[in-house]
């Protein structure tokens, strides 16, 4: 079985290299969660911000036993900073983290896998704040 922990670490040593003032960018350990439901108060402190967090494998290619060989690996990036909607310059705040970080990711290589965003949906915008859940794949890896 893959160790999940390599990947992560390199979707995060990238973040970090594309958005170095980025205040927090580290594992997802639920954070948001606990935030979202004190009204993101919490989050403001840790803004800007790219949490990580594995979210699936989809297997790609399986042996005649049944057993994967191959499979796409689906990371979640919360990304949230401040937001900007009022302001007029969007390159700051959330927009520009988001860039940044896809940037950074979709369409690179990463570990000797290809990377694509899959998925970029709003998740919370609210008091100041605005977090969005973009999904990267790693595809075809070595299982």
């Amino acid at each position: 079985m893959i160790n999940l922990s390599l990947p992560e670490d390199a979707i995060i040593g990238a973040i970090k290299t594309a958005a170095p003032y980025a205040r927090t960018v580290d594992t997802h350990a639920g954070q948001i969660d606990a935030s979202v439901f004190a009204g993101a108060d919490g989050l403001i402190t840790l803004a800007p911000f790219a949490l990580i967090e594995f979210s699936r494998i989809e297997p790609v290619v399986v042996d005649n036993e049944g057993a994967v060989i191959r499979a796409n690996l689906e990371f979640n990036v919360f990304v949230g900073d401040r937001s900007l909607r009022s302001a007029k310059e969007a390159s700051r705040g959330a927009y520009g983290l988001i860039n940044d970080i896809d940037a950074a990711l979709n369409g690179k290589m990463l570990g000797g896998y290809n990377v694509g965003l899959t998925g970029l949906t709003i998740i919370l915008h609210q008091r100041g704040i605005v977090i969005y859940q973009a999904t990267y794949s790693l595809f075809s890896v070595l299982i």
